[in-house]
């Protein structure tokens, strides 16, 4: 009886052993999921291009993409729609004045489908950023172009202040009224028709909202929206005037978002928004009737970009208090990304380390992800070497309430040594995983040991092999691949395979 309990004791003891050896031998590999964008604004490629060259802008726009992937981000939010003009090929608003000089010009090119392959073959995702409610800028009217412009073909669809009064021509923009039927559909069939025309990753609203300080000034008191708002089929619910304002916009969000995402799925909906949000001067979310938690909360949102362009030491509208509240008070499974104003380096002197400091805050304050505004700026403080260098890609964060199922892990991959000196990494697609969908891209892991690999690359598409120039003859490395479907799931890891950088041997490391 003593030799048989004995016997157990050692068995277990051995089996212990095994797993604990097996534990310690699995690999560790950290994937990365943060979202890393910048904004591109219409005036960065289009706005200075010398005699209007398409040579030029294209030029602009190649090199964006090409730094962006350098800088180690994943998306750029690519503006294409301004003032009710169109930077695409548009079948209902006319081409911008900044393409050609002239309003309506066909200028021979499409921006948007030049942007969106240059940044698909950088391995980045293109999301369409959309001015949503502002109808033109400046003190002039637009030029009378063919289609017509909204200011010129639609003047009763503008905002109109406390006393019925519509907005001016100004140094700003004046502004559509979200609160006429009619001017909702508009953006609505403009937006849709990219969403349909274009293989976008994503559609970014910016100005969907009511014109600043609109509680003070009254916006929108035009006669559409009074009519409405007083009568029983256009304020059902008897909402009060600001409670009737915000449900415009959360109506015309929650419209689009379903629209959009029944034509693609996978598409990615975000918005900017205003970044104060107790602020008192008229320009916070309250002023301007723009609910975005409210968007998060009702699922028809998938992350917004809170623009918090200020010092943490700012004595009105510090980040560190904002982007706190801003994380804290969204409870959903939806994204928060603070918008870093990082133009205001040089503007507003900051210190050296003010926007390191604020990505290390958004990370420990549990984002998901963090955008730059603007472009130029970015690359100025690149240069300077004043913005700390991602050292890693990364992977957009996964929306598995949009897809929850991951893909299969990739098969049979394989490593040698090239006569170039670079060593291919190949492997076999995966089967199709329980949804029925094939990978979309991959991400390249490597290490100098098997328990530590790190995220050295993504694919472009779903290419099946990478070539690694970065090695050093002597070094042995282990490499293994996932895969990530369209929202972004990553499957498990496949087999790990090495390579001593010699140019003769090439062995599996799991033998």
């Amino acid at each position: 009886m003593v030799l048989r309990k004995a016997f157990w004791q050692i068995l277990l003891l051995l089996l212990a052993m095994v797993l604990l050896s097996g534990y310690r031998s699995k690999p560790n590999f950290t994937p990365v999921k943060e979202a890393r964008g910048v904004w591109l604004s219409r005036w960065e490629y289009a706005g200075n291009a010398g005699l209007k060259s398409p040579k030029v802008m294209q030029a602009k726009i190649s090199k964006v993409m090409k730094n962006a992937r350098l800088a180690k981000l994943n998306f750029v939010l690519f503006q294409v729609r301004g003032q009710c003009d169109a930077f695409y090929r548009s079948s209902y608003e006319p081409w911008a004045q900044e393409l050609t000089g002239a309003l309506g010009k066909h200028p021979g090119w499409d921006p948007l489908a030049f942007a969106i392959e240059e940044a698909h073959k950088n391995g980045l995702e293109l999301h369409a950023w959309v001015n949503a409610f502002t109808c033109w800028n400046g003190t002039n009217p637009p030029a009378h172009s063919y289609p017509r412009h909204l200011y010129h073909a639609h003047p009763e669809w503008l905002c109109a202040n406390a006393t019925g009064k519509r907005m001016q021509l100004n140094s700003g923009y004046v502004y559509l009224s979200p609160g006429i039927p009619e001017v909702q559909s508009h953006v609505f069939r403009v937006t849709m028709e990219i969403v349909r025309q274009y293989n976008v990753d994503g559609i970014h609203f910016d100005y969907i909202r009511y014109p600043e300080r609109s509680d003070l000034a009254g916006y929108s008191h035009d006669k559409i929206s009074k009519q409405r708002f007083y009568s029983r089929s256009g304020n059902p619910h008897q909402l009060n005037w600001k409670r009737w304002q915000q449900a415009q916009i959360n109506d015309f969000v929650a419209r689009f978002y379903d629209a959009a995402t029944a034509v693609k799925p996978a598409l990615k909906i975000s918005a900017a928004v205003l970044g104060r949000i107790d602020g008192v001067d008229g320009n916070s979310p309250a002023t301007v009737f723009q609910d975005a938690q409210q968007w998060l909360n009702a699922g028809k949102m998938d992350f917004i970009l809170p623009m918090l362009y200020w010092q943490r030491n700012n004595p009105v509208a510090p980040f560190e208090k904002l982007a706190r509240q801003w994380l804290r008070q969204n409870r959903t499974n939806r994204y928060v990304f603070p918008g870093l104003g990082i133009y205001r380096y040089n503007n507003y002197n900051w210190p050296y380390d003010e926007i390191p400091q604020q990505i290390r805050l958004t990370r420990e304050f549990g984002a998901k992800g963090l955008v730059f505004f603007s472009y130029a700026a970015l690359r100025e403080m690149q240069l300077s070497n004043r913005l700390p260098r991602f050292t890693q890609p990364a992977n957009f964060p996964p929306m598995t309430w949009k897809d929850p199922i991951k893909p299969m892990a990739p098969q049979r991959p394989r490593v040698r040594q090239r006569a170039t000196g670079t060593v291919l990494l190949e492997w076999h697609s995966p089967a199709r995983a329980l949804d029925g969908e094939l990978p979309a891209r991959y991400n390249i892991y490597r290490g100098e040991s098997r328990q530590a690999l790190n995220l050295v690359a993504i694919t472009e598409n779903n290419e099946l092999s990478y070539f690694d120039m970065n090695i050093e003859s002597g070094k042995v490395y282990y490499y293994a691949v996932t895969a990530l479907d369209k929202c972004q799931n990553e499957s498990e890891l496949s087999e790990i395979v090495a390579m001593r950088v010699s140019g003769l041997l090439a062995m599996n490391a799991g033998k």
